[in-house]
């Protein structure tokens, strides 16, 4: 895990974090506008903890159009809309809400 900011935004790139890791990230305060989602959105990241703790804006998911492990998970996608959070995909938006 790499948390950086510049100025009043910070990121955290998350690399190939599962579960594991995962849960002990929120007792770091790593609060961050821009999430990059762990192991290509696999089901074994980005769980519900770590999403309240950080509380991205946005989320980038790093994975080929025709990877053959199904990524990202839609468990995953599930999750990230359930918490608000615009995502996209190698320049695909895959996900977010309505405002207003």
């Amino acid at each position: 895990m790499l948390k950086f900011a510049l100025g009043k935004t910070a990121v955290l790139l998350e690399g190939d974090a599962e579960r594991r890791s995962e849960e002990r990230i929120p007792a770091e305060r790593p609060q961050a506008d821009l999430l990059k989602v762990a192991h290509h959105g696999s089901s074994t990241s980005t769980i519900p903890r770590l999403l309240a703790a950080v509380h991205p804006r946005y989320a980038v998911i790093s994975v080929g159009a025709r990877n053959s492990h199904g990524h990202p998970r839609g468990e995953v996608l599930a999750r990230l809309a359930e918490a608000h959070v615009l995502t996209y995909r190698r320049g695909q938006f895959l996900s977010g809400w309505q405002n207003g």
